[in-house]
């Protein structure tokens, strides 16, 4: 976790806007958030250089306006903002060992591309989902 100065009245996921992987997290979380309180901005945008440090590692990173939480970190926070019935999928992922998760997600993060594609693009939101995104 680092901390940040900057102030928002909103959290922002930043993701990796070329991984078909990253896209469709992003179009799941979309789906089942239970509220509006996440934004989303890719990491190569103008946003991620205001708010992140240069050296980003390779994760999604989850900013609450003061603090950048990185791989299962991310991964918690994010699922705080999803429906009831992710809840147990918080409360597992909470009780693993945060060393082990973080593994498991830097080695899927590794090799994304090669298991999932990528994109010659950029994730474009639809029109509902415009006002979300940085």
């Amino acid at each position: 976790m680092k901390s940040k100065k900057k102030d928002l009245n909103y959290h922002v996921l930043f993701f990796d806007g070329h991984c078909v992987l990253c896209q469709s997290s992003v179009k799941f979380i979309l789906k089942f958030e239970k509220n509006e309180k996440l934004k989303f901005a890719p990491l190569s945008g103008k946003k991620a250089e205001l708010f992140l440090k240069e050296d980003r590692p390779d994760s999604l990173i989850y900013f609450d306006g003061q603090n950048s939480y990185y791989q299962a970190d991310a991964i918690l926070k994010v699922l705080r903002h999803l429906k009831i019935w992710f809840y147990p999928i918080y409360l597992i992922l909470k009780v693993c060992p945060k060393g082990f998760v973080d593994f498991i997600y830097g080695k899927i993060a590794a090799s994304r591309y090669n298991l999932f594609g990528r994109s010659s693009t950029c994730y474009f939101p639809r029109d509902a989902e415009k006002h979300r995104f940085l």
